[in-house]
């Protein structure tokens, strides 16, 4: 591939992410850019006959779930203080109705490791089910049709996973409007 080839590639992902996140906070494109690219290739791993796709393990999309989980709570932490990152799982409630709202949202974010985890797996097995039977049932030129498939399945996996990622922090970091 050519040299800009790249630059493009870099240069499309951090305009997506400006997009989302605002172009004030490319400081988040190494994390986002490293979740993407590992799960891409994690992914695209397992199109190779013999390889399986590591994102069909629970336990490494739990970590990779984990690690986003740790950090989008770190970031948040960062930009509004621990008092003020606590006030985004039930600011603007009445009192009388906070001490519900707070274990729910409470509840909610940390079921995002589990809904991250999941969304990933089962897509990526799925895929790799669908590509393997139809390429035992038809070895000759209809796998190439599933490859393409699911070459395409293995990018938007990665890109949901980091979008996801990106909204977290978005929702992690804002700050209380006055």
């Amino acid at each position: 591939f050519p040299d800009n080839f790249f630059d493009v590639v870099v240069e499309s992902f951090a305009k997506f992410q400006d997009s989302l996140l605002g172009p004030e906070n490319r400081h988040y494109l190494p994390f986002t850019g490293s979740v993407f690219l590992f799960i891409l290739f994690s992914n695209l791993l397992g199109l190779i006959p013999g390889f399986p796709a590591i994102t069909t393990t629970v336990w490494i999309n739990v970590g990779m779930a984990v690690v986003v989980f740790v950090y989008f709570n770190l970031q948040g932490i960062k930009a509004n203080g621990v008092f003020g990152y606590l006030k985004h799982f039930g600011a603007g409630t009445p009192l009388w109705i906070a001490w519900m709202v707070f274990p729910i949202e409470i509840i909610s974010t940390l079921f995002r490791v589990l809904t991250l985890n999941l969304r990933l797996y089962w897509n990526i097995s799925a895929d790799h089910m669908v590509l393997g039977t139809f390429t035992e049932m038809v070895p000759f030129l209809l796998p190439v049709v599933f490859y393409a498939f699911g070459t395409f399945v293995c990018f938007m996996q990665a890109f949901v996973f980091t979008t996801l990622t990106m909204v977290y922090i978005l929702l992690a970091t804002q700050h209380e409007e006055h």
